[in-house]
């Protein structure tokens, strides 16, 4: 059962508030996870807010094309995955500056959650943002098909099953890119993970 599609549904309602309303709905609770995608495919915070956008009108224009016959998410995460790239291959052949608070003012940018100032440790977060910082540059230095199975398994926390109907492969191409995209990344990032465990 699609836990969206009744919302989905609401999209195609022929009263313009139950259409709006429902699609709000969807833009609220998609937003960040189609952002996050986004950026971790672009390694880029203006693309991923290019992307999303994009994204979300390609949903409302091809709303009629959609096959209740799969998971809503997934036709969504497709949309996604194809306008990141797309945004991406448009961009500057330099590689993006990959920003270390990402969409920070932006719509689009996942929430922050509000902390105590007194509690906050300013080198501890430097020391995340840096680390972060250099994951993504290393993830963005592997081949798209790839990085996007990297994504969506590890970022978004997607099953195989999912993420192959998503780019519409079967599982065992989803284990195989997931599996050759681990191979390249561990020399990368092995040196980034013992400088970390290496801090004071």
């Amino acid at each position: 059962a699609d836990p969206d599609l009744e919302l989905f549904q609401g999209c195609l309602s022929g009263n313009p508030e139950i259409r709006e309303a429902s699609f709000t709905k969807l833009f609220e609770k998609y937003r960040n996870k189609v952002y996050s995608t986004a950026f971790r495919i672009t390694g880029d915070a203006t693309l991923a807010q290019d992307a999303t956008q994009e994204t979300f009108m390609g949903v409302f224009r091809k709303v009629h094309t959609f096959n209740s016959k799969a998971k809503f998410s997934s036709w969504l995460f497709r949309i996604a995955v194809n306008d990141a790239i797309d945004q991406k291959r448009k961009s500057s052949k330099e590689p993006p500056v990959v920003s270390e608070d990402p969409g920070v003012g932006s719509t689009h940018h996942p929430p922050r959650t509000i902390v105590d100032p007194k509690s906050v440790d300013p080198e501890k977060i430097a020391c995340t943002r840096e680390f972060e910082s250099k994951v993504q540059e290393v993830i963005g230095r592997i081949s798209d098909p790839l990085r996007v199975v990297v994504v969506l398994r590890y970022t978004q926390g997607l099953s195989y099953r999912e993420i192959g109907e998503i780019l519409e492969c079967s599982v065992g191409t989803v284990k195989s890119r997931l599996s050759r995209a681990m191979r390249a990344l561990e020399p990368l990032l092995l040196p980034i993970l013992q400088r970390e465990t290496e801090r004071p």
